[in-house]
C-alpha cells in the first residue's frame, strides 16, 4: 500500500522514531502542532498574548495650558476587559506644541484617576509642533469599563503648551488605541 494513497483529510505525513513514514491524525479543536526538537505532536493552544479587542478614539479639539497642574487633553477611550488577568496595551499618538515662546511640558497617561505613565520635558522649542508616541502595558485587574486618557501641563518657561493645536496650517489630531491582550 502506498502511504500517499492512505492519507485522509487532516492527516500529516511525518518521519516516526524508527525513521519510517507515518501518518499523524488530525488534532482536536483548539490544538496546535508542537515539536520537542525530535518528535511532533498535538497540544492544547496556550493562552496569553492573544488580541481580544481593539478600541480606538481620536480628537482634534484644542486644549491649552499655562499651568503647572495637569489638565485634560481631550483624548480619551474606554474598554471593558473580558478577564481581570488580561492586560491593556495603551498606544498614544499625542499632538503637543508650544505657542508664543518656549514651554517645557509634561504628559501623562491616566487610567480612571490613576497616573500609570509620565513623560516630562516635551515640547520645549518655540512654536514646536509635533506628535509624541507613547505606549504602556497596563494591568487594570478589572472586568469593568475602564477609561484611559491623557493629561498635560507646563513644567517650565512662560509660554503656552497646546494639545491638538488648531491654527491657519490646520488642525492637529491625537489618537489613543487600547488593545486587550489575553493573559488568562
Amino acid at each position: 500500500l502506498n502511504l500517499l494513497d492512505a492519507v485522509a483529510r487532516g492527516k500529516i505525513i511525518y518521519g516516526n522514531a524508527s525513521g519510517a513514514s507515518a501518518l499523524l491524525s488530525p488534532g482536536g479543536a483548539n490544538t496546535v502542532l508542537t515539536s520537542d526538537g525530535t518528535d511532533i505532536s498535538w497540544a492544547a493552544a496556550s493562552g496569553g498574548g492573544k488580541v481580544l479587542q481593539v478600541v480606538t478614539a481620536a480628537t482634534s479639539t484644542e486644549a491649552t495650558s499655562t499651568s503647572s497642574t495637569y489638565a485634560d487633553t481631550n483624548l480619551t477611550a474606554s474598554i471593558t476587559p473580558a478577564n481581570s488577568s488580561n492586560k491593556i496595551l495603551v498606544l498614544i499618538s499625542q499632538s503637543i506644541s508650544s505657542v508664543g515662546g518656549r514651554a517645557g511640558g509634561g504628559l501623562r497617561i491616566v487610567r480612571g484617576s490613576t497616573e500609570i505613565e509620565e513623560y516630562l520635558q516635551i515640547s520645549n522649542v518655540e512654536n514646536q509642533m509635533g506628535q509624541h508616541f507613547l505606549q504602556h502595558l497596563d494591568s487594570p485587574s478589572s472586568t469593568s469599563s475602564t477609561t484611559y486618557h491623557t493629561e498635560f501641563k507646563r513644567i517650565d518657561q512662560s509660554s503656552t503648551v497646546t494639545a491638538q493645536r488648531n491654527d491657519s496650517s490646520g488642525n492637529a489630531t491625537s489618537t489613543i488605541t487600547l488593545i486587550e491582550l489575553d493573559y488568562s
